[in-house]
């Protein structure tokens, strides 16, 4: 399988959580709805600022989510059962408000594939 470059709504914000558990983490689950195999370290996550998900190789096959936080474990503490190939740790994810902002996806380009308003 080669990557191919993502376009417009290859991949969706398919969940947020940012009303934290107490001792919870936050998330942003991507959908990838195309037939295409996406490399997550071409595509850009954020509210105001976009940095990259990963700076590792990691492939995003068609049909699959993957949830992207700052600790998996903690995730699948609150949410036990999740696939650990379906979460990926980064140290970009962005702080969610609970009352305004956004979340935005766009690949190395610039180019928007999602918006998701809070």
């Amino acid at each position: 399988m080669l990557p191919e470059s993502a376009d417009s709504l290859d991949i969706l914000i398919n969940e947020i959580l940012f009303n934290l558990w107490p001792d919870g983490v936050d998330f942003v689950e991507l959908y990838n709805q195309s037939e295409k195999y996406i490399d997550l370290h071409s595509i850009r996550l954020g509210n105001d600022e976009l940095n990259p998900i990963t700076e590792e190789r990691i492939i995003i096959g068609p049909k699959q989510h993957m949830a992207i936080t700052a600790s998996p474990n903690d995730l699948n503490n609150h949410y036990p059962g999740v696939n650990p190939k379906n979460m990926l740790k980064s140290i970009n994810i962005p702080p969610f408000n609970d009352n305004e902002g956004n979340v935005i996806i766009a690949n190395d380009n610039g180019n928007q594939l999602n918006f998701f308003p809070l």
